[in-house]
């Protein structure tokens, strides 16, 4: 399974298989100083979440999303954290959490106890992330792969 978490330094990338969430518009530079970094699969597991809110949303573009409707998308990441957080087991994520790879799924209920935790942590950084970005700027862009 791959990392669950949120990457802040382009360092510890390995390959491009990353999704960017990059404040504010793109300006033509990608892996910015400023941005943060997600696996497949880890962004997989609120991107329908986004795909909600943002009907146009491409997982193969760039595409900048604005403020307004990051705190749309962070709400419904705050319920879907709270019922992560009850969950007993990998079946009760399915209608709040996307495994973007099939054996995602199993890999993730063979450690369950621990990948909620890191899932409630990585939620709850993206949140953090993104809302200190709109404090300064009035969109944070997604850049898919």
């Amino acid at each position: 399974m791959d990392r669950i978490d949120l990457i802040r330094d382009v360092s510890e990338l390995d390959g491009t298989a990353y999704v960017e969430l990059l404040p504010g518009k793109y300006q033509g530079e990608c892996w910015g100083r400023r941005s943060v970094f997600l696996t497949e699969e880890a962004f997989g597991f609120f991107e329908k979440t986004v795909e909600k809110f943002v009907p146009a949303f491409d997982h193969y573009a760039f595409v900048e999303i604005d403020g307004s409707t990051w705190i749309s998308i962070l709400e419904e990441m705050a319920m879907a954290r709270q019922n992560i957080a009850a969950a007993r087991n990998v079946n009760e994520l399915l209608p709040h959490v996307h495994f973007y790879y099939a054996q995602s799924r199993n890999e993730f209920d063979l450690h369950f106890s621990e990948n909620q935790e890191r899932l409630i942590q990585l939620f709850t950084e993206v949140a953090t992330w993104v809302a200190s970005q709109l404090q300064t700027e009035k969109s944070v862009s997604v850049l898919g792969l």
